[in-house]
């Protein structure tokens, strides 16, 4: 990995690949499915209820337009208890 004239290189199987440059979610040429984990453990010791998720950010398209659809298509909750899951 390398800088120059303030952009971000790397290199491997001999290319080299400009990076934060291209499709997002695209490493080396190969489309990279996304997710989150969020975990809280604040007062582990006691029991949790959540009763609404809420996610923000920006989505674009390879024309950097923002585009306004849900970025996700399938939420999963899950403890050591139990799981549920949803197409969204």
């Amino acid at each position: 990995m390398f800088n120059l004239g303030g952009h971000f290189y790397s290199i491997k199987d001999g290319k080299i690949w400009a990076q934060n440059e291209g499709r997002y979610n695209e490493y080396f040429g190969e489309f990279k499915p996304y997710y989150i984990d969020i975990v809280t453990n604040k007062r582990s010791t006691e029991d949790k209820i959540f009763s609404n998720i809420e996610f923000r950010g920006d989505m674009f398209n390879e024309d950097n337009k923002l585009l306004q659809d849900c970025p996700f298509n399938h939420i999963k909750v899950s403890n050591e208890f139990q799981e549920g899951s949803e197409d969204l």
